[in-house]
């Protein structure tokens, strides 16, 4: 039977056991979304004295059976990955307790900056009057129009159910600036163009794309790329991704689904190698609310990557999806100039290489 206290605030986690610990990635948000504790500049987070502040708080929250992992102070916002320590007795109301004594203590510190503030200028902002808000008698704070709280109500909450989903929510935190750069200051860069004009796509073939369209010039040199999954040691991976590099030291576009574990890490070393040029085709449809994930900011920001999608894709990935998906890259590549193909997978004396054509 499910502890009470579960029953309410965390309906959608019914089914896990938190007695056994869990990882949580959490947010809260200002009321009413006011950006009081700094701004993003050039993809980082430049505090406020109250920023600040309220990252010091964070940092130093202590909560038996609770411990802060990674963090990121936003304009409006603050994520952060708690871990759950095995054994308690009621983990969830630890959760609240980390979380609740962390907004009520920044609260405070918001009151007493605000009244500091509010003594050191000459009367509160127009339109306030003293006594505004539940404080009646008390100058209203100058540093925003609601003084009544910092903090909305509660708090959103996720169970991180895979060593995966927790890999992407340290990921999302660490590139959460960036995305607010590029959201608020940069929306462009994040812009679904559809339909994608490029002769180097089929006649009737129906395309978007978010990022560097120009990779889909016809004098670009793209280099189809699959790595078979069979590929799946570190050392094997190694090898192949450092004969794709040289490709692209060659000047060499890849263009891949990177679906396969030697294929993802070849996108990880693009993404850290400046200058690397890569496209990539998405499995899954690209819908109105396209979003890339976190880790791609970075190679987007700088104009180096075209993401292709389909305004509808396949529900079931398997073989002939795959299959049919490597064929449409390939296609692609072969259209470009002096474009072509390469496979590799793992044979009896290492890896084995095939070329797959050249336009």
């Amino acid at each position: 039977m499910k502890p009470a206290y579960a029953s309410a605030h965390h309906r959608r986690y019914r089914s896990y056991d938190y007695d056994r610990g869990a990882v949580v990635f959490a947010t809260v948000v200002t009321e009413p979304r006011r950006r009081l504790f700094g701004r993003v500049v050039e993809g980082r987070m430049a505090l406020s004295a109250l920023g600040e502040r309220v990252a010091a708080a964070l940092q130093s929250q202590r909560t038996e059976g609770v411990a802060l992992h990674e963090w990121v102070v936003m304009p409006d916002h603050a994520h952060f990955l708690l871990h759950l320590k095995p054994g308690q007795r009621e983990p969830l109301r630890a959760l609240g307790s980390f979380v609740g004594g962390f907004k009520s203590y920044t609260t405070r510190l918001y009151w007493e900056m605000a009244h500091e503030e509010a003594r050191t200028t000459e009367g509160a902002r127009p339109g306030l009057s003293a006594g505004a808000g539940r404080n009646p008698g008390r100058t209203p704070p100058v540093v925003c129009a609601i003084a009544d709280t910092l903090w909305q109500a509660g708090y959103h909450d996720w169970l991180c159910i895979s060593r995966r989903f927790i890999e992407s929510c340290r990921a999302y935190i660490a590139y959460n600036p960036l995305k607010y750069e590029l959201q608020h200051n940069r929306p462009e860069a994040l812009r679904i163009r559809e339909p994608i004009d490029s002769p180097l796509l089929a006649d009737g073939e129906y395309w978007k794309g978010v990022g560097a369209t120009n990779l889909l010039d016809p004098q670009a040199r793209l280099l189809a790329v699959r790595i078979s999954r069979r590929v799946d040691t570190a050392a094997a991976i190694a090898a192949a991704v450092a004969r794709i590099l040289r490709g692209v030291d060659a000047g060499f576009i890849p263009v891949c689904g990177f679906v396969s574990p030697g294929e993802r890490a070849l996108r990880d070393a693009l993404i850290a190698l400046p200058g690397a040029r890569f496209i990539q085709v998405e499995v899954e449809a690209m819908p109105v609310d396209y979003r890339p994930a976190s880790p791609l900011l970075p190679a987007l920001q700088e104009g180096r990557l075209l993401l292709l999608g389909r305004p509808e894709a396949t529900d079931l990935f398997d073989r002939a999806a795959c299959l049919a998906l490597n064929a449409s890259i390939l296609a692609l590549a072969r259209r470009s100039a002096g474009g072509m193909g390469c496979y590799a997978r793992l044979g009896p004396n290492g890896l084995i290489w095939h070329s797959e054509g050249q336009s």
